[in-house]
């Protein structure tokens, strides 16, 4: 975690760092790229489980569709394919050569509105039309706080033993409708995705809590890149 402190000061700037006194849990923000979590640790000296990549950021470049800086947790804007979406133009074909990331998710830096030791609040205003030519005017708020070892306990139910190491944090992303219509189905919609982007490792795994539902395999897409691996 320190190496990526280190190396994110010298590369990137509005970086936000989020602290648990008693645990010593840390968090890594930044808000040049729209406040995603770049990487968290259970402590300066331990594993840093947000993936980064070194490479493009370290060339100080900008990629024309889409800069995949990485990143452990960020905000994403949907849809992304189909009739009401927001990353290809009237017109074109939904080739990945047409796809175009909006800046407001990819380039543009947000506003910091509230900063403290456990807590930071970004802000973003911006115009997005969708492929149907529906223009959205939108204000974005997006607030990190870390977890403390109680509220992690009390929503999670759970007791945590002293000798496990961790690091909880929770994100609150609102879109706000700034202009002067309606949003209606009728002219698209837009949702609020969370990407999370971390390090892989044979020890890794990932938890998804749901409410189980009749036929509630259908609801769940786990091919959205491809199919699945069985052992997996």
């Amino acid at each position: 975690y320190k190496y990526d402190v280190a190396f994110l000061e010298e590369n990137l700037p509005g970086l936000v760092q989020l602290s648990d006194t008693i645990t010593g849990a840390k968090v890594l923000l930044c808000a040049s790229y729209q406040g995603r979590v770049l990487t968290s640790a259970a402590n300066d000296d331990d594993y840093s489980f947000g993936w980064i990549n070194y490479d493009l950021i370290a060339s100080k470049k900008k990629k024309p569709q889409f800069n995949p800086i990485g990143g452990e947790e960020r905000f994403w804007i949907g849809p992304e394919g189909g009739q009401y979406s927001f990353y290809f133009k009237k017109g074109d074909s939904f080739n990945i050569s047409h796809w175009q990331v909006p800046a407001i998710v990819d380039t543009l830096p947000w506003q910091i509105i509230e900063s403290t030791r456990s807590k930071v609040v970004f802000s973003r205003q911006g115009t997005l039309t969708n492929y149907s030519g529906t223009i959205f005017q939108m204000d974005i708020t997006r607030s990190v706080q870390i977890l403390s070892k109680t509220e992690v306990q009390d929503q999670l139910q759970i007791s945590i033993p002293e000798k496990i190491k961790f690091v909880a944090y929770e994100s609150n992303n609102e879109i706000k409708n700034t202009g002067d219509h309606d949003w209606k189905k009728s002219g698209g919609l837009a949702s609020i995705w969370l990407l999370s982007m971390m390090p892989p490792s044979n020890e890794t795994a990932v938890c998804i809590p749901f409410v189980s539902t009749a036929n509630s395999r259908q609801y769940i897409t786990d091919n959205y890149f491809g199919i699945i691996p069985s052992d997996r």
